[in-house]
């Protein structure tokens, strides 16, 4: 896969899990969830995820795959 693709795969992960928190970054989200929008399967969620979470833009909150947005997130800026 390209650097581009990965890279818009990520930007769409980080857009549809502000829109399912509503960019507030008390709320809790299934990754699982934020990734089926796009049709991400469960190998390039799990990819996105850790990126995200490398990157300081997400946070895991508990095992199952649910996480929250961090204070960071570029989107809300």
């Amino acid at each position: 896969m390209e650097v581009e693709e990965k890279r818009r795969q990520r930007l769409q992960f980080l857009h549809e899990l502000y829109r399912i928190t509503d960019g507030n970054e008390n709320a809790f989200a299934y990754m699982w969830t934020a990734g089926e929008r796009y049709g991400f399967d469960r190998d390039t969620t799990i990819k996105i995820t850790q990126y995200l979470q490398g990157e300081g833009l997400l946070k895991f909150q508990a095992l199952g795959g649910l996480i929250q947005l961090t204070t960071n997130n570029a989107i809300s800026k």
